[in-house]
């Protein structure tokens, strides 16, 4: 985007659950890309499309801290 800064946007599909659910995958995206947000390259623009049904009982904090750093590094921007 060449700024100084980095855009975040996140998409849940309606078919991953009901509005409590899809906030709760958002939320917690969000948290973890605050936590590294200080490692990234500058001047990034992203969008996070979540599709699949997420199993709930098991989808915690540190699950999605571990997938937001590999696809970060994967991009090339951690």
């Amino acid at each position: 985007n060449n700024k100084n800064i980095n855009e975040l946007g996140i998409a849940v599909s309606k078919k991953a659950g009901n509005s409590v659910k899809r906030n709760k995958i958002k939320r917690l995206i969000r948290a973890n890309y605050r936590i590294l947000e200080e490692k990234l390259n500058v001047g990034n623009s992203m969008i996070i499309l979540w599709k699949k049904k997420a199993d709930f009982e098991n989808f915690n904090f540190y699950d999605v801290k571990k997938d937001c750093e590999n696809l970060f590094n994967r991009l090339n921007i951690l």
